[in-house]
């Protein structure tokens, strides 16, 4: 008995092994990645912001930022989708969630950038309105959206993006 199975599990390692090869001679073998070219990948790019990836990079920071207001403040799924992607039910999850906590979104003003050095982070001012035993309050939020470089990247790219 104990030779049967070891005959099938022989036979089933030959048969495996078998079809692993390739019978194109022609055909370009992928280059295998390591992991240490996929962490080297990873890894942030320690110069400073050129002037023309600042440029770059606000562009990005200030279409997520309208993304996301947009988003809330109609309470536009295909609007918000586009920097962040959320199922329908989700979204409407967190729509429910930030008026609940915050108040209805109100409005948005840039506030300005600041320079780190591995990130530019970009704030905005939001401003919600929450209704308490008929008064009416204000709650100003700071939304972020952080930007950074990557050694094999040769763009700027979204890191993060959230309430402070």
């Amino acid at each position: 008995m104990k030779l049967i199975k070891s005959g099938l599990v022989l036979l089933g390692v030959i048969v495996l092994l078998s079809g692993c090869a390739t019978t194109d001679k022609n055909k370009k073998i992928a280059k295998k990645i390591t992991y240490k070219d996929y962490f080297d990948s990873l890894k942030p790019d320690l110069s400073q912001f050129s002037a023309s990836e600042k440029i770059e990079a606000k562009k990005i920071a200030t279409t997520h930022a309208k993304n996301f207001y947009q988003g809330l403040k109609n309470r536009n799924h295909a609007i918000f989708s586009k920097s962040k992607k959320l199922r329908k039910q989700d979204f409407n999850v967190w729509c429910n969630a930030v008026n609940k906590r915050y108040g209805i979104l109100e409005s948005q003003k840039y506030v300005g950038v600041k320079s780190e050095p591995l990130i530019m982070r970009y704030v905005w001012k939001w401003v919600f309105k929450k209704k308490i035993l008929n008064e009416s309050f204000e709650k100003d939020i700071l939304f972020s959206v952080r930007m950074i470089k990557y050694k094999k990247k040769n763009k700027c790219s979204l890191l993060v993006v959230g309430f402070e």
